[in-house]
């Protein structure tokens, strides 16, 4: 998995000789001087040299202190664990010195034998900022197979930063391990390989978590001790850690002893991170966040954190829903329903702050709330104002995905009763994006949907051809109006005819845009003509997927579409009721998923996902 158990073996880098670990893991050897010991005795007696000259770094006589630089400069990586040591040394003579040839260590990061992706990300690893070698750690941690950890582990070596040098030992226990003995016995192995006798705090926790591979019971109480020291050293040396470094390990922590069964230690480690926590609002909604996710056994640790900081907890209505949210979640409905209506009353004027609110319940799936947000922006705000339009948007769509059609277009008709200002329609236009008859069409189309669940076909029909005068490119009209069981030949014909004067409105709007972004000015230009494509390609490919013309050419468009805005949930729904379509029911239900993993919230593309993969099983059992 992670390369070949090395005897001693040598390989070459940027034409310089390196020569790895023996196998008794007690040496990484200089990449500047080649030397090789072969021995304990003689690693033992090269340590003994090394701890010799540290020491003459101190020396009264100034040659004696330049010659011992220089001999510890010569030696490199041989002397950097002990170097590293140094750097607090009482002598402050001693300590600078050791400071400077820690930072003067010319450091080769990538081997030859490491995947070309390893190599890729740490072409001049050392050369960047911190921030961006943090960047460089979490790529490697990402990659397959556990690729990056022979060089995660390099880092918590020989990283001259003592924070990064845990951050990359973080990354590595953060990985889940595998489940087969034989790899977990492969991994433990290259850990201890790979950290030598490095005395650093991350090697120490490399270590030990080699050993929690291993024989996870055994390494317990060794953790205990490893945390505790992090927590000293935080209080004692800030610069040597962080309060999300600490954090994290003690999550780790928390985690192991929960996979163990020892959930009453977990919950104590847990209690340990709150004396982490300043209070900032960002600080406690992550805090709060990492604690609902863990549903079967740390939410209780939420209540104790609103004890703490009552204060935090009655100013952002985010950290009380959250609350509420973990009370839902285990079955305390009627307490959540009580923590959210305080959440509710949380800055009770503000109808910004309350449709923002609203979006992050629907992203989290809390759509009573969301929706009693939503309400209250549309109740507090005048009409015609921004915050009050919106939410009306936002909830008659919302009312929509649910299947409360007629709640939907009433929400809307509040919309066009003000675009009777002047001023509104202006917004509608300009803020918005949208036309006002294509606001008109929407509120037709939610009619004419709740009277085709109330089963009046002559009612649904009506509002449809109103909402196609009104805009005659919707899409979800043109769709209603063809699938419409009651059609005559008339009807027919028109419909057909107006979905291909759609299709052929997009082709023309597709091309439009596609010269524009050839001939922009500027990024932000080009950005902003990419949305109007994506748009574009999208309606065409929604239209096609959902009625009749060229399939292949909707694929190709919804494909475009995903290439422009590849975050967007609902252009992969597009691309799946494309291939549905065309019959193609494997990668419907693919696409589908992907819909799905991106908003779980909304209730059609859950119904969507559940009728392709039916289909896929009926193709698949015939």
């Amino acid at each position: 998995m992670f390369g070949i158990w090395r005897t001693v073996k040598k390989r070459f880098l940027c034409g310089m000789l390196i020569v790895t670990f023996n196998t008794t893991s007690l040496a990484l050897l200089s990449a500047q001087t080649g030397d090789t010991p072969q021995t304990i005795a003689e690693v033992e007696a090269q340590q003994r040299k090394i701890d010799q000259l540290i020491t003459q770094l101190g020396d009264p006589q100034y040659a004696n202190r330049v010659q011992a630089q220089a001999e510890l400069k010569a030696m490199g990586l041989t002397a950097f664990d002990a170097l590293h040591r140094a750097r607090d040394h009482d002598d402050i003579e001693i300590a600078m010195r050791a400071r400077y040839l820690v930072r003067s260590m010319q450091v080769h990061w990538a081997f030859v034998d490491d995947p070309a992706a390893v190599r890729r990300i740490l072409v001049k690893y050392g050369d960047h900022s911190s921030s961006e070698r943090k960047t460089r750690m979490e790529q490697l941690a990402k990659l397959e197979k556990y690729q990056g950890v022979n060089a995660l582990c390099r880092l918590v070596r020989y990283e001259a930063s003592e924070q990064l040098s845990k951050q990359a030992a973080l990354l590595i226990m953060q990985q889940e391990p595998p489940q087969e003995p034989a790899q977990r016995k492969t991994i433990a192995f290259q850990l201890r390989q790979e950290t030598g006798p490095s005395r650093r705090a991350a090697a120490r926790w490399l270590k030990n978590y080699a050993q929690t591979l291993l024989e996870p019971k055994s390494a317990i109480a060794t953790w205990d001790k490893l945390t505790r020291a992090e927590e000293v050293t935080l209080s004692q040396f800030p610069k040597k850690s962080s309060r999300d470094i600490t954090r994290d390990l003690l999550r780790w922590q928390a985690k192991m002893l929960e996979g163990l069964d020892r959930t009453d230690e977990a919950l104590a480690v847990i209690r340990r991170t709150l004396d982490l926590l300043e209070g900032t609002q960002e600080q406690l909604l992550e805090m709060v966040d990492w604690l609902v996710e863990r549903e079967d056994w740390a939410w209780t640790v939420i209540e104790e954190v609103a004890e703490r900081f009552p204060v935090e907890f009655k100013k952002y209505a985010d950290l009380m829903y959250r609350f509420a949210e973990a009370q839902l979640k285990h079955g305390q409905q009627e307490k959540a329903e009580e923590t959210a209506a305080r959440a509710l009353a949380i800055n009770p004027d503000d109808s910004l702050a309350h449709n923002r609110i609203a979006l992050r319940l629907q992203r989290r799936n809390l759509m009573p709330w969301c929706e009693n947000e939503y309400r209250h922006v549309i109740k507090i705000s005048p009409a015609e104002s921004f915050q009050h339009i919106y939410a009306r948007l936002l909830l008659s769509e919302l009312l929509h995905d649910r299947d409360r059609d007629l709640e939907a277009a009433n929400t809307l008709s509040g919309v066009v009763k003000a675009m009777e200002q002047q001023q509104v329609m202006k917004m509608i236009s300009e803020t918005f994006g949208r036309t006002p008859g294509g606001i008109r069409s929407r509120m037709h189309y939610f009619f004419s949907q709740h009277h085709a669940q109330q089963k009046d076909q002559k009612k649904h029909q009506e509002l449809l051809e109103k909402g196609i005068q009104e805009d005659p490119r919707d899409a979800d009209v043109l769709i209603a109006m063809y699938r419409l069981s009651s059609q005559d030949e008339a009807w027919k014909k028109n419909t057909l005819r107006l979905v291909q004067e759609a299709v052929k409105y997009f082709q023309g709007e597709i091309k439009k845009y596609d010269n524009a972004i050839r001939q922009a000015d500027n990024k932000s230009q080009e950005e902003a003509l990419g949305r109007k494509l994506a748009s574009a390609n999208n309606q065409l490919a929604w239209l096609v997927a959902n009625t009749t013309g060229d399939l292949d050419e909707a694929i190709q468009c919804s494909k475009r579409s995903l290439e422009l805005r590849p975050e967007s949930a609902g252009y992969l729904d597009t691309l799946a009721h494309c291939y549905y379509a065309k019959g193609d029911y494997r990668n419907a239900v693919k696409h589908q998923q992907e819909a799905v993993q991106k908003e779980p919230y909304s209730a059609q593309m859950q119904r969507q996902l559940k009728l392709f993969q039916k289909s896929l099983r009926d193709q698949q059992s015939n």
